[in-house]
């Protein structure tokens, strides 16, 4: 094929990438419809927890339905009912319709659009796999940066229910140009650099049963839940953290995006060191910056240092970069393409695990101690566990080879 199409494909697949994470959102709503509903904002958390399960269970159903239904139909379903769930969403009265339309329809339909594109289109970028992963994840990690705040400025002039209606719009938009013109990559190719790929890579094509039977499959998991784990649970309280040092409200609301940035672009970075230097160093660096990320975090709530808080906002969120991305690449190229949907969609519940030892584990440590620094400590114990598990991880797999 021409080289200008699979970067077409690329840009639409990133495209329709940056509001398949349209949940971290939410956030913008919520005061707004707690207000407006009459509900507790701690009742509306629970449509937030529902829509990450639901995402997931959305990218597992693609994944074992990859292959048996084209993309093509899929991909303009899912972007049909995504766009239906956040527009219904928009005219709830209830917290029961809401679970139902933003956690149930509009979160298993986004879960699916993410593992769709991303299965449609990294088989078209062999040769440089990591940086093609790379680029689509930065555009699922830039959807909060890109419309938290114009979302929030359209709430304020008109009102949430006319902010979720345009964005819906958005969502469809953005969904529904890679469904038309993406195409799936033929399974076979005469491509000389592609034969010669294969041919050089041998790697047998795991199925999904056969990729949870690998002792590496668990080792791998057990570092994305760590990094995740804590990297979510310093950024979902990146400006609680902030006050606690003494920065006011506006400039730690600066500070905080610190990480949303990082952790962006730090996407493409990740696939490119997979791309020219391996896994291993990949894996390798996200761990590096997580631990630095961890201790510096310690540091700063010691000290009460601006400086040094900025240093570890930067450092996690450039190890949280590197886990989606590294993950994707990874279940492809050592478990095989012939799987890879439902592969990457079973290792994908990293995610389901993560809110449960990030934000819960912080928020019943923080309840027992009252204080930043030691309801953290958590995050030193993961970084440990996750260095531990890349080394372990280094040894099994130098054993098979």
């Amino acid at each position: 094929m021409k080289k200008n199409q699979k970067y077409a494909y690329l840009t639409l697949a990133t495209i329709g990438m940056l509001v398949a994470g349209v949940m971290y959102t939410f956030t913008v709503f919520n005061e707004a419809i707690s207000e407006s509903l009459g509900i507790a904002q701690s009742s509306l958390s629970l449509v937030f927890s529902l829509g990450q399960v639901s995402f997931f269970l959305g990218g597992l159903l693609l994944g074992f339905l990859y292959g048996k239904v084209s993309f093509r139909v899929s991909a303009i379903v899912t972007s049909i009912t995504m766009s239906i769930g956040m527009f219904l969403s928009s005219e709830a009265t209830a917290l029961w319709q809401l679970f139902l339309t933003y956690s149930i329809l509009m979160n298993c339909s986004a879960g699916a659009v993410y593992k769709n594109v991303l299965a449609a289109v990294v088989p078209w970028f062999s040769d440089n796999l990591g940086m093609a992963t790379g680029i689509m994840m930065m555009g699922a990690g830039l959807t909060a940066f890109v419309f938290n705040v114009p979302l929030s400025s359209l709430i304020t002039v008109t009102d949430w229910r006319f902010a979720m209606k345009i964005l819906a719009l958005i969502c469809f938009v953005c969904t529904i140009l890679p469904a038309l013109f993406i195409k799936e990559k033929p399974a076979v190719n005469t491509d000389k650099k592609e034969k010669t790929a294969r041919k050089s890579s041998s790697r047998k094509q795991y199925t999904t049963r056969e990729m949870m039977a690998t002792a590496v499959f668990y080792i791998f998991f057990v570092w994305t839940v760590m990094l995740l784990a804590g990297c979510t649970s310093i950024t979902g309280n990146a400006m609680g953290l902030c006050k606690s040092i003494g920065l006011e409200t506006a400039k730690a609301a600066i500070v905080s995006t610190v990480i949303s940035l990082s952790n962006a672009l730090s996407r493409i970075v990740y696939g490119r060191i997979y791309d020219r230097k391996g896994r291993r160093m990949a894996m390798g660096i996200s761990t590096l910056f997580f631990v630095i990320g961890a201790l510096s975090l310690h540091r700063a709530l010691l000290i009460r240092s601006v400086f040094i808080m900025v240093i570890a906002f930067i450092a996690i969120g450039f190890s949280f970069g590197g886990v989606p991305t590294i993950a994707s690449t990874f279940i492809l190229r050592y478990y095989g393409r012939e799987h890879y949907a439902s592969n990457f969609g079973v290792q994908g519940s990293y995610s389901l695990f993560s809110p449960l030892f990030g934000t819960t584990m912080y928020s019943m440590l923080y309840k027992l101690t009252n204080s930043y620094q030691l309801s953290y400590m958590q995050v030193l114990i993961y970084a440990v566990i996750a260095a531990g598990m890349y080394i372990i991880m280094n040894r099994k797999i130098a054993e098979k080879e």
